[in-house]
């Protein structure tokens, strides 16, 4: 799941007739879960979907076109887990999916009617993401200006009809298990967890109105492979800013009632920290960054577990003014994280970034094989790096969209090219793209 500051968007969606019935009364009830009739789709190469000049397309097309949506109109995308399906989200205010394959019909999900008929206000689309199994399509909706009252709904594969998950209000930035039979809820003062086949969500952690995470921004979450546990760093406040702290801690799915009711306490590493710093958990859970910033800085810290999982270091990885030091996030075998540093071109003096990787206690190499001779200058337009394998990644440079090998001795693999831009993206960060490959042992 992505883990960054939610899309907010005004979303107004036009009615069809496919979704008169839903209109005039949404469903409330919680389904159960669909009975696949056959192995999930894997996909069998990469694919990429993305966003330019508001018209979304296919990297490779597979013979479709590679064209999705009206042109112009898209503003988000996503792609299946198996390269079956596209989600997007257009100006107009409909949420589709269409078939990678072209003979699946494209289908109106969500509409402004349906949306409307769960509150006066209607609604706004914050976010949209399917299950890992790819069976599921989740999207959060929010009421009112104040981003109030967030709702949780999910769209089976199998029926293509929108149901609010939980209770009305009880939605939250979520993150799913991997084997796609639980979510964790995050709302401003609390962390729930919903399983399937549970009648509601269940709280596991509370935190004091001073300690708010915020509406929409949440926590970081990351699960474990397996499904059975999940890390978490949640905020705790005293009372002022110098006394607050954050707590990282791994939770077992099998003590929740255990933890719920204060006779199991996982082990915990508190350090310093506000509920609004950026905290990135590495994929096995282990480590995290901590990015805190205080006046014109920007400090990175480094915080692990040991293999007891009862001890943990935290290490000042590296301080540097806030305006020129980026975080890009940890390589799929938790073994690098990615940073952007200032670089002067040695041969005209122009200012510019380099793009390194490192481990916890390694030194910093540069990432991209652009970078390597000493006066490579990658400028301020590397964005939003993303991990396909442990051995491939996909980036944004001059505002076009590339790929590269990953190779730990060194870059010598040049970028290539999928799309030479200009690729939309929400903010000066993140770009507007989403990927989906083989499953990786």
């Amino acid at each position: 799941m992505n883990k960054k500051v939610l899309l907010i968007m005004l979303i107004l969606f036009a009615f069809t007739s496919a979704c008169d019935a839903l209109a005039d009364n949404p469903a409330t009830a919680i389904p159960t879960s669909a009975t696949p009739t056959s192995s999930p789709p894997v996909c069998q190469q990469l694919q990429v979907v993305y966003i330019k000049a508001g018209t979304a397309f296919l990297w490779p097309d597979n013979g479709s076109g590679g064209q999705i949506g009206t042109p112009g109109q898209v503003t988000q995308v996503k792609i299946s887990p198996g390269c079956q399906w596209v989600a997007y989200l257009q100006k107009d205010g409909q949420l589709f999916l269409k078939g990678i394959n072209p003979i699946i019909p494209i289908a109106l999900v969500v509409s402004k009617d349906y949306l409307d008929a769960l509150a006066n206000e209607g609604g706004q689309i914050l976010q949209f993401e399917f299950s890992p199994d790819g069976q599921t399509l989740y999207f959060l909706v929010a009421y009112g200006e104040d981003y109030s009252g967030l709702d949780l709904f999910k769209v089976e594969m199998s029926t293509k009809v929108p149901v609010r998950l939980i209770g009305p209000g009880l939605g939250g930035n979520y993150t799913i298990s991997p084997d796609s039979s639980c979510i964790t809820i995050a709302r401003a003062t609390e962390l729930d967890l919903y399983c399937k086949g549970d009648s509601q969500s269940q709280r596991i952690f509370g935190f004091s109105n001073e300690c708010s995470i915020g509406t929409h921004i949440g926590l970081d979450v990351q699960w474990a492979k397996d499904s059975k546990s999940f890390s978490v760093v949640t905020p705790e406040c005293y009372g002022g800013s110098d006394n607050d702290h954050l707590v990282f801690q791994q939770v077992p799915l099998a003590r929740i009632g255990d933890i719920v009711a204060g006779t199991y306490v996982p082990a915990v590493y508190n350090f310093p920290g506000k509920p609004s710093d950026l905290v990135d958990i590495a994929p096995d859970g282990n480590c995290l960054i901590h990015q805190e910033d205080n006046l014109d800085l920007r400090n990175l810290h480094v915080v692990c577990k040991a293999v007891s999982a009862t001890h943990f270091t935290d290490n000042a990885y590296i301080s540097y003014p806030k305006n020129e030091l980026e975080f890009f996030g940890w390589s799929p075998d938790a073994q690098f994280f990615v940073i952007g540093m200032p670089f002067t071109n040695p041969t005209n003096n122009a200012p510019g970034q380099k793009v390194y990787f490192t481990s916890p206690t390694g030194m910093a190499q540069p990432l991209l094989s652009e970078q390597v001779s000493a006066t490579a200058d990658t400028s301020v337009r590397v964005k939003d790096i993303r991990w396909v394998t442990n051995n491939l990644f996909l980036f944004t440079y001059n505002d076009g969209l590339y790929e590269e090998q990953f190779q730990k001795g060194g870059q010598v693999t040049p970028m290539s090219k999928i799309d030479g831009g200009p690729i939309d993206h929400d903010t000066a960060v993140n770009y507007e793209y989403d990927f989906a490959a083989p499953t990786q042992p």
